[in-house]
């Protein structure tokens, strides 16, 4: 891919106002873009991440941001009006960096909204980053080993003895880069290679690179070119042939992210983190799923909750409601983040309507009873309307609860509580959250069983269960594949033998009923690293 093909990739769509820092080092990539005819009418505002400062500058606008040097080289004009922001250059290091702060802060930029930000951080949140990184790993002018890198207060700050001539910078601290919706890393060139076997290589290393400090609220991509990966082992980039997912090992790259990472590679598959060492996030070749491994079940239930909560906001606001379906087993535990802050008092939870991929036919107040372990530990600690929550009648034998669960969903299906999905005409569930048992079974739908197979019930029965208790009732897949958005959340070494099966290298002949779950919208699997420990 062409440095040019690159970026105008990553600004496609970003229209109709965005707000974006670039380093010095790809003001050049960018000036070569072909498509800025998108930023006309000044909907295309640019700032820098850092800024070097010079001896003598030449003088220039106060809107050209970018170094005078550099933009003594590239033009910045573009033929476009685009209103960039500069330093002021006639201030000292430490006074240019307060005069930018000042200016973020109390100018139009933030107090009206131009800039947007961060309700996790309060931070300004910029719409993009775009960084390069040196040949030490260091972005912007955080420099490894520097006291800047602690930094947590200030918005931009400085640097009088950069290890990197000039000696005097000013630079946007961590907090404010990573509280950016999104991050672009352009990083090419034989320069970069060694630091990149560091982030992407196999062999351990306490040395900590300062890009991976780097995180971001929404999508943090990497753009690589051959050059900048030759000293890396191509095998131990991409290790699977699995025709579902294409598996990464991301052996050394201990970001703190929380969201997806994917790094976009010149040769065939693509390259893919997912936070820390051992979370990998993985696109599935087909876009049926992306894989999201977790260093631990807190940190999976803290981004689960994140996820969980952005949906209902989608859906509220598109429709007025957010069904959502739930499971048994651990995913009840996984959801705890939702009772706290910001989540508990930001959801609105009056809009939920609650349901179950499947149950055990007992009371609701016996401890097999799904329905009861949802109330007791999540249902009774939101405000949910009682009428909202819509559990099997118990009162009925298997088969008589299953027909009686059907009629309910296709009366709401009829009063548009619940989607129709125009493909399949089965019921379209905004989202629905499920467990995975350690045979690979999901719902109550086992593997090896005819119930597997069922394509015309929504709602059907199991009398003879392999797991106690023996009678259930269950969603069949055409309802669980029918729905918009569908999470598999999977904790524990008592999985890892069915995930490897089901995501692993080796292709068995037997398909386990997880293998079957697809989504019309997306599907993501959450995985502590117990569970991945076999992939």
């Amino acid at each position: 891919m062409g440095r040019n093909g690159m970026c105008s990739g990553l600004m496609r769509g970003l229209c109709p106002r965005i707000t974006v820092t670039a380093t010095t080092s790809l003001v050049m990539i960018i000036s070569r873009l072909s498509c800025l005819d998108m930023w006309l009418h000044n909907k295309f505002m640019i700032n820098t991440v850092e800024e070097i400062r010079y001896g003598k500058p030449e003088v220039l606008p106060l809107g050209s941001f970018v170094s005078s040097k550099v933009a003594a080289n590239i033009s910045l004009n573009f033929q476009a009006p685009i209103p960039p922001y500069a330093t002021n250059d006639a201030f000292p290091p430490e006074g240019a960096a307060q005069d930018c702060e000042t200016r973020l802060r109390d100018t139009e930029l933030v107090k009206n909204n131009v800039i947007a930000t961060s309700k996790a951080t309060g931070f300004p949140k910029f719409d993009l980053e775009l960084l390069g990184m040196g040949p030490d790993g260091h972005i912007a002018s955080p420099f490894p080993g520097h006291p800047l890198l602690k930094e947590d207060k200030k918005w931009v700050t400085f640097i009088e003895d950069s290890p990197k001539p000039s000696p005097e910078r000013i630079t946007l601290t961590f907090p404010m880069i990573n509280s950016s919706m999104y991050n672009a890393f352009v990083t090419c060139g034989s320069a970069d290679a060694k630091a990149m076997k560091t982030l992407l290589g196999d062999k351990q290393t306490s040395d900590r690179h300062t890009v991976q400090m780097v995180s971001v609220e929404e999508e943090l991509k990497w753009f690589l070119d051959r050059e900048a990966t030759s000293l890396n082992n191509q095998s131990s980039l991409f290790f699977s042939p699995n025709p579902r997912f294409s598996f990464t090992r991301p052996s050394n790259f201990n970001l703190r992210l929380s969201h997806k990472v994917p790094v976009i590679l010149p040769f065939k598959g693509s390259l893919s983190f997912k936070a820390k060492a051992s979370m990998a996030e993985v696109a599935s070749q087909k876009g049926s799923g992306k894989l999201n491994v977790f260093d631990s079940e807190e940190e999976l239930s803290v981004s689960l909750a994140k996820y969980v909560a952005d949906l209902s906001d989608k859906f509220v606001k598109e429709r007025g409601a957010f069904t959502v379906v739930l499971s048994g087993g651990s995913l009840i535990k996984s959801l705890r983040k939702l009772l706290e802050a910001p989540y508990v008092n930001s959801i609105d939870w009056s809009k939920w309507h609650v349901f179950w991929v499947d149950e055990r036919v007992v009371p609701k107040d016996h401890p097999d009873s799904n329905y009861k372990l949802a109330f007791d530990n999540f249902l009774s600690k939101v405000p949910i309307p009682p009428a909202h929550i819509y559990a099997i009648n118990d009162t009925l034998p298997a088969e008589g609860a299953a027909e009686d669960y059907e009629a309910c969903l296709r009366e709401l299906v009829k009063n548009n509580v619940i989607a129709t999905s125009e493909a399949t005409g089965f019921p379209k569930f905004d989202l629905q959250l499920l467990g995975m048992g350690p045979d690979g079974h999901v719902a109550s739908l086992f593997p090896g069983h005819p119930l597997v197979n069922e394509d015309k019930k929504w709602v059907t029965f199991i009398k003879d269960s392999p797991k106690p208790p023996p009678e259930r009732i269950t969603f069949t897949f055409p309802v669980i594949n029918s729905s918009a958005y569908v999470a598999l959340v999977i904790c524990g070494s008592s999985k890892a033998g069915a995930v490897k099966t089901a995501l692993g290298e080796n292709h068995s002949s037997e398909r386990l009923p997880v293998q079957m779950v697809s989504a019309e919208g997306a599907l993501k699997w959450f995985l502590d690293k117990e569970a991945a420990a076999m992939l």
